[in-house]
Formats: C-alpha cells, sequence, structure tokens
C-alpha cells in the first residue's frame, strides 16, 4: 500500500483535488489487481516455477513504480487538465494500471508456489491474506512516516527497491526447484461438472 498512498498524494496534485485522487488510483489500484489475478493467475498455473513468475512481477511493478512518479509529474506538466480533471488525469490511471496489474499476479504465484494440492489451497490463501494484511499496514505506516521526512520520489524509490530485492530474491530461489504439477482430487461431483 506504500504504492497506493504516494499515487493518492502526487494523482492529487495533478488533478487539483483529494476526492478526485483517491477516485482515481483506487480504480487504477483494484482494477489492476482484480484483472492481473485473473489473467496472470491463470499463466502461473501453467509454469514450472510460480516462484520466479513472483520473481519477475515484483522485480517488473517495483521498477515502473520508482518511474512512476517521475511519469505522472511529466503528464501534469505536458498534458492539458481541464477543471482539475482532464487527459492527464486519465492518462494517469493508465500509468498506474500495468504496475497494479503485475501486482494481481503476485498472490496467485505465491499460492501456487505454496500448494501441490488444489484441496489445501484454501488454508494456504487464508495465511497469505493474513500475512498481506499485515504488509500492507506497515507499508502504510511507513509511507505516511516517510513521506513528510523523504518526499514522494524517495518514499516510492525505497519501496521499489524492496520490491526489487524481493523480487531478485524470489527469482534466484524459485531457479533451484520447480514445483509438481498440481494435483486434483477427483470426485464424482468434479466429473459430473
Amino acid at each position: 500500500l506504500i504504492y497506493q498512498v504516494v499515487w493518492t498524494r502526487e494523482v492529487s496534485l495533478l488533478v487539483g483535488g483529494q476526492m478526485e485522487a483517491i477516485s482515481l488510483v483506487i480504480v487504477a489500484f483494484f482494477g489492476g489487481l482484480a484483472l492481473g489475478a485473473r489473467f496472470l493467475g491463470a499463466l502461473v498455473d501453467r509454469i514450472q516455477s510460480p516462484l520466479r513468475a513472483y520473481g519477475v512481477f515484483e522485480i517488473l511493478a517495483g521498477c515502473m513504480a520508482v518511474l512512476s512518479i517521475p511519469g505522472l509529474r511529466w503528464l501534469g506538466e505536458t498534458l492539458p487538465v481541464a477543471g482539475g480533471q482532464g487527459f492527464a488525469s486519465i492518462a494517469g490511471v493508465f500509468l498506474i494500471f500495468p504496475i497494479t496489474f503485475l501486482l494481481g499476479g503476485t498472490t496467485p504465484a505465491l499460492l501456487r508456489a505454496c500448494v501441490t494440492e488444489l484441496n489445501a489451497a484454501a488454508e494456504h490463501a487464508g495465511g497469505l491474506t493474513g500475512v498481506n494484511t499485515a504488509g500492507s499496514v506497515l507499508g502504510v505506516i511507513l509511507a505516511v512516516w516517510w513521506i513528510p521526512e523523504l518526499g514522494l520520489q524517495s518514499t516510492m524509490t525505497i519501496a521499489g527497491c524492496g520490491a526489487l530485492a524481493l523480487g531478485i530474491f524470489s527469482f534466484v530461489v524459485g531457479g533451484r526447484y520447480s514445483l509438481p504439477q498440481l494435483e486434483v482430487a477427483v470426485t464424482a461431483d468434479t466429473c459430473s461438472g
């Protein structure tokens, strides 16, 4: 959520209002997460090393997030803004969306890395959601603390470098092993569907 907090602050400068910024960032953030989970999650199920996929998603998202602040600032200087909203604000959504799309693939990739039996997916999903929620709370606390001290670009750079380090670690560790195919318990209900 560090990304979301920083983007909301930066987009509010772009569109001239906090409510508009929150709306735009939430649309890009949750829309990207949902679509990324749907499409990248399906991709992750077909690859041998979902932990490597997680690493790639984190590396790309972290690098793009660091570049997003200069990108949003460039949009504000370059594109016309009409009444606090306009081309720049819509372009800002399209700048944020690919990053959140990649982040949407991270949870399915981690879940697939943890699960070898489909029946155990719900148990692992709950644990991953709990860890993700704790990380989100920590991210908001750090963002609120860092932004006044360091500024938006430095805060985003620190968060992006953290994602980059985590992504590289996951990519390296994920290359050392591959998972067996997902085993599905075949029941009468599965066959009748």
